[in-house]
């Protein structure tokens, strides 16, 4: 551990400027990524200046579509139709 103060110049143009870590021995790692996306992400969007929020680390949501070619054909539809309609929630 230095003993002397240590004086850096630092330039935030495009870097973050804060950074949290978010924990728990009640919830899962599942639960603790939709808390900060859901809730704690929002309410700090919403504060003044802050223009984005990353979440590193944690569980992204993941769904796997198994589409069927002729049931996609039938309907007129194709494979990246019924993606833009999954990420569109």
């Amino acid at each position: 551990m230095p003993t002397t103060p240590i004086v850096e110049r630092l330039d935030f143009s495009g870097g973050p400027i804060a950074t949290y870590s978010v924990s728990s021995d009640r919830r899962s790692v599942g639960e603790l990524s939709n808390l900060v996306d859901q809730t704690i992400s929002r309410a700090v969007l919403s504060a003044p200046g802050v223009a984005k929020v990353d979440r590193i680390g944690g569980i992204d949501r993941e769904i796997r579509v198994n589409l069927n070619p002729e049931r996609l054909q039938s309907l007129g539809l194709t494979a990246t139709q019924v993606n833009d309609q999954i990420r569109a929630f």
